[in-house]
């Protein structure tokens, strides 16, 4: 499963919750549209699953990769304080959350900076998830004939090589 599907699967479910329908008909398509952003920052840039999101990774969100999903200026960030608290409470409905204290913290505490953000929209469409680098080893290999480099004296091969 693509994580295009993984955002479509859990915005559906949670505009489905009751917490969503708590919202109103009004908000229903900002619920959309920032749970929409909300899981794409979650899958794509912070590679995470919502559920398994610590503070320090809400606060990322809000502050580095959810401005950019929005619009300098954009109404929607008013409205990002009940649909992100409502999509918290559907996440600790329908899953194990266990650092559920420490996102609902990191909301509270970071929320008007994210607002304030997307006011002057300074950030709006920098923050990008980049795709991951591969590892790339920089250390000489070893060769069997070689010394073993756990200085034992023998040859690579006949010492660590037969672990």
């Amino acid at each position: 499963m693509t994580f295009e599907h993984q955002i479509l699967r859990e915005t559906a479910r949670f505009l489905d919750s009751a917490g969503a329908a708590a919202l109103g008909p009004r908000r229903r398509e900002a619920a959309r549209q920032l749970a929409h952003a909300w899981f794409a920052v979650c899958f794509d840039a912070l590679g995470k699953a919502p559920a398994l999101l610590d503070g320090e990774d809400v606060a990322a969100a809000l502050l580095e990769h959810l401005p950019a999903h929005l619009g300098a200026r954009d109404p929607l960030a008013k409205e990002a304080g009940e649909v992100l608290d409502a999509l918290l409470v559907h996440l600790e409905l329908s899953a194990f959350v266990p650092h559920a204290f420490e996102q609902r913290q990191a909301l509270a505490a970071h929320l008007g900076a994210f607002e304030a953000t997307v006011q002057r929209g300074d950030r709006a469409g920098r923050a990008r998830a980049l795709p991951p680098r591969p590892i790339v080893h920089r250390a000489e290999k070893t060769g069997r004939n070689d010394p073993c480099p756990c200085g034992s004296g023998k040859k690579f091969k006949g010492c660590c090589a037969r672990l």
